[in-house]
């Protein structure tokens, strides 16, 4: 019997003839060693179910101009910007709260670790909400009826967050149609956002190209909102 630590005969053999070591070549799968694919589901889903906020706000908005209560609040001395932020507000709170309790049963009952800053993955919901919300509002200000908000909501933001966000599978690198759209939904930098927060436990220093992406988006949108939106009714 060999002594404790002494090479193997096989690999003192191969050395005294100068040949390669054998190699013990092992696949190891960093931030998911068990391959669970929860762990890489779960945290892009979030970024779905934080839509709904989202859809709620162009519900709300169209109800108000089914309803004629948006005739009563145009007749007010409100600007327009306080106006569009005070139906952005609620909908970025009740979406920061859903966010939350998401993130309790991701990790609680599904078990998907959480190895980032807490803060910072608040800050970048935030600047996610602001962007989706922004979106949603500025497309329900074009549409008069909530049904015809909820199908484009439907449509534009949801049903596309499924198959183009990089949810199943990562967004195509070459530049094709589906590509343009998938760098149009903020859901697709917010999958990234939370798989790295959640999985790798990255912040801000290394997530700043979705945060620049989101925040430009957010404020094109509200931008938007803003300047086409008129005090009067069509």
């Amino acid at each position: 019997m060999s002594p404790a630590g002494a090479a193997p005969a096989s690999t003192v053999r191969l050395s005294a003839h100068d040949e390669a070591l054998p190699l013990d070549v092992r696949l190891r799968v960093w931030y998911n060693p068990g391959e669970r694919s929860l762990f890489s589901l779960v945290p892009g889903l979030l970024g779905v179910v934080l839509i709904m906020p989202t859809m709620s706000s162009a519900v709300a908005l169209a109800r108000e101009k089914e309803t004629g209560t948006l005739e009563q609040l145009l007749a007010t001395p409100m600007g327009r910007a306080e106006f569009w932020f005070g139906k952005l507000i609620p909908y970025v709170i009740s979406g920061l709260l859903s966010c939350f309790l998401a993130i309790m049963v991701a990790t609680v009952w599904f078990k998907v670790p959480f190895r980032g800053n807490g803060l910072a993955f608040g800050l970048l919901t935030l600047d996610f909400l602001v962007a989706t919300t922004g979106m949603s509002l500025l497309m329900a200000s074009f549409v008069s009826s909530q049904q015809a908000a909820m199908i484009g909501n439907f449509l534009i933001f949801f049903l596309p967050s499924f198959f183009l966000s990089g949810l199943y599978q990562p967004v195509p690198r070459e530049l094709s149609p589906s590509t343009l759209a998938s760098h149009s939904l903020p859901t697709t930098y917010f999958v990234t956002i939370a798989r790295g927060v959640l999985l790798k436990g990255v912040g801000l220093a290394e997530l700043w190209p979705e945060t620049l992406a989101l925040a430009v988006l957010g404020g094109v949108s509200l931008g938007l909102g803003i300047g086409l939106f008129r005090k009067k009714m069509g």
